[in-house]
């Protein structure tokens, strides 16, 4: 139903607490439920509805009914005021260790990555060639240790996109970071090399914070943004500042005291990503700058700090910024249909997330305003062939609430991880997924969820920092 405070009396077709409030009740699909005190069933079985059509055929394909020890205990977790500790998801099993195909050359893999292991980078806009050509031309520059460093790096990706994981890709990897320390005992002699020190991280382990982190530096002590204009600087620009905007979300939700080795508190975002320079604002797209606010702006709902004017003026003020976000200027030389679609996408997840964020657990738990945007994200963005990125669908992935959104999610996430791209989504279904469970167990409370709570604990419940890029 709309409104949680009211419980819901699993009456059919409609339940009567619903209909005395004057609540349009959706009713509930299939859910997990605690049960009775006295109710000495452990299990109920059922039969699945006829199928009837090719929207039921899907939903009976998928089984939301899936639940574990962890749910229990994540549910325990959040519901104990994070009295117990994070209870941490199982990782999903690691591809195994495989051979690289023969006689495989350098140059060999340089043209893969050309031809199609550059479509796994990350970028707000789904279009890496302009990127994947500024990593070539700088790699091959010179033969110095920045340039070493790259070509290393891209040899990396391409072996592992190639190949899967094996010796010559960690190979590569471990040259690329000899390269990289050798260049950094040595200095940086101009820009171009301090170009070529952004480094492709690996997704997959904590250590792609320590990258971005190690990028953000170089570009404040170089005063790289300056070069945003000269050829290439501004891609790496964009890839580095998308990263570290997403990074705030992951930082702002993570409650393990291990993190990162800035000596930055963790959640705070560095000094370029709270007021960025005028030569990077007309590269990126003012929705992340947006996003990384809401993640240093929103307060726990029961912060004593929540119920201060101030703080609830400030949170109204970016609400109405968020909503008059518009695409970037034809200026910023970017995909304007690509990034159009991006920064609408970013813009609802992002208003989405600061409004449950920050939202009371005593207060009705929905709106018509947050109904409606919610509708729409499902209604448009979700029905394309695809969707790279991983920060949108987490946060709608969060509010599916019927067996027809949540078939539409996972159909997302499996028409995703069959494109090019190569990106294991495993450790963000597996997210959503507890959330949903969560949701169904705590349908019938009388307070909302607590939704700063529930980020922690899924983002804490990985044991490696995650990335939502």
């Amino acid at each position: 139903m709309i409104d949680r405070k009211i419980r819901c009396d699993r009456g059919t077709p409609t339940c009567q607490n619903c209909v005395r409030a004057r609540k349009q009740c959706q009713g509930y699909g299939l859910r997990l439920s605690w049960p009775g005190i006295h109710d000495r069933k452990r299990a109920v079985r059922g039969h699945l509805p006829a199928v009837r059509s090719q929207a039921n055929r899907e939903l009976n394909h998928r089984l939301f009914i899936n639940t574990s020890w962890w749910d229990i205990e994540f549910f325990r977790h959040i519901t104990s005021n994070g009295t117990t500790p994070f209870p941490l998801l199982a990782q999903p099993a690691q591809p195994l260790w495989i051979h690289p195909q023969p006689g495989l050359k350098q140059t060999d893999l340089v043209h893969y990555f050309h031809n199609a292991a550059h479509l796994s980078l990350v970028t707000f806009s789904s279009k890496t060639l302009s990127i994947r050509d500024v990593l070539i031309r700088m790699a091959l520059t010179n033969d110095k240790s920045p340039g070493r460093a790259l070509l290393y790096a891209l040899l990396a990706v391409a072996s592992l996109h190639r190949s899967g994981l094996q010796s010559e890709a960690v190979q590569f990897k471990v040259s690329a970071l000899d390269a990289l320390a050798t260049s950094a005992k040595a200095g940086l002699q101009d820009w171009a090399e301090a170009a070529q020190h952004i480094q492709l991280p690996s997704e997959s382990s904590g250590e792609w914070l320590w990258y971005v982190q190690g990028a953000m530096r170089i570009i404040e002590e170089t005063n790289l943004e300056a070069k945003s204009d000269d050829s290439g600087v501004g891609e790496l620009l964009d890839w580095v500042y998308y990263h570290d905007s997403l990074a705030q979300f992951a930082k702002r939700h993570w409650g393990h005291s291990t993190v990162t080795r800035d000596t930055r508190p963790s959640g705070q975002c560095p000094s370029l990503a709270n007021g960025r320079p005028g030569h990077y604002q007309r590269h990126a797209p003012a929705v992340l700058n947006l996003l990384c606010e809401a993640c240093t702006t929103v307060l726990d709902p029961i912060d004593p700090r929540s119920r201060e004017e101030a703080y609830k003026a400030r949170l109204q003020g970016l609400q109405s910024r968020i909503k008059e976000t518009s695409i970037a200027p034809p200026a910023a030389k970017i995909d304007i249909i690509e990034t159009g679609f991006s920064t609408e996408l970013y813009r609802m997840t992002t208003l989405i997330y600061l409004v449950r964020a920050s939202q009371s657990p005593w207060e009705a738990s929905s709106s018509p305003e947050l109904d409606a945007l919610v509708d729409q994200a499902f209604s448009v963005p979700l029905q394309m062939p695809a969707c790279d990125h991983f920060f949108p669908l987490f946060i709608l992935g969060c509010e599916a609430r019927t067996d027809g959104q949540r078939a539409t999610i996972l159909g997302m996430i499996e028409r995703t991880e069959k494109g090019p791209h190569v990106r294991s989504m495993k450790r963000l279904q597996a997210g959503i997924q507890s959330v949903w469970a969560h949701h169904d167990l705590h349908a019938d409370s009388d307070v909302v969820v607590n939704y700063v709570r529930m980020m922690n604990a899924v983002i804490s419940s990985h044991s490696t920092l995650p990335s939502y890029v």
